[in-house]
């Protein structure tokens, strides 16, 4: 079983350099001092969670990223401040102009039902989705892969949910949908140099363990 920090515990690392706002590339060795993914994201988290901030982290192919923001909000809505004119920094990233923060946006959300009653699931927005089980999250797995939306091919990071009735069911193109807790989609012509997108893009449909 894998191990988990307690509440607040921040392995030690020095979040608050890198919580300014902007990506920053972390070394295992050097900077994370050898700490498995998993705990490093929980650290991550419980140091949002002191400054009051938001945090999302990205770990691929040996790399670690990591980005704090002030708040997470939908796309589409205001800013906490109740500000609405925004600066985008990203696609994912704007800049309030009224209070200054820095809000990370959610294109969707399984909890938005439309007229009928039913929940849009964020994999709707899009194609060709390659994903391969990555790791086992505290609630849930968490795949890789990729797949296209309106920028062209991104890298994709999906984590589903466990079935509370049935806690080992896989995940399947039928109950994918409904299953998605939280997706993070980076362009690949972002990281240019970092990601083999060549590579990634060219593997056999048996490589994959979720094709939708």
């Amino acid at each position: 079983m894998k191990r988990s920090l307690e509440e607040g515990d921040e392995l030690g690392l020095d979040w608050d350099h890198w919580a300014d706002g902007q990506p920053h590339r972390l070394k295992r060795k050097r900077h994370l001092r050898g700490h498995p993914s998993h705990l490093v994201r929980e650290a991550a988290r419980n140091a949002a969670v002191r400054r009051g901030k938001v945090v999302q982290t990205l770990d691929y192919w040996g790399s670690f990223w990591v980005q704090f923001s002030d708040y997470r909000v939908r796309a589409g809505e205001p800013c906490p401040c109740g500000g609405r004119e925004f600066d985008h920094m990203h696609p994912l990233y704007a800049r309030c102009r009224s209070c200054g923060s820095q809000l990370e946006l959610q294109k969707s959300s399984l909890f938005d039902e439309d007229e009928d009653g039913e929940a849009p699931s964020p994999l709707d927005e899009y194609s060709d989705v390659h994903l391969r089980h990555f790791e086992r999250s505290l609630d849930g797995d968490v795949y890789r892969g990729y797949a296209n939306d309106e920028r062209g091919p991104v890298l994709l990071f999906v984590e589903f949910s466990r079935l509370t009735d049935v806690p080992n069911e896989a995940v399947t193109s039928e109950n994918a949908a409904k299953r998605v807790v939280s997706l993070r989609a980076v362009p690949l012509a972002e990281l240019a140099g970092l990601v083999d997108a060549d590579r990634l893009l060219s593997r056999d449909d048996g490589d994959w363990d979720l094709i939708l």
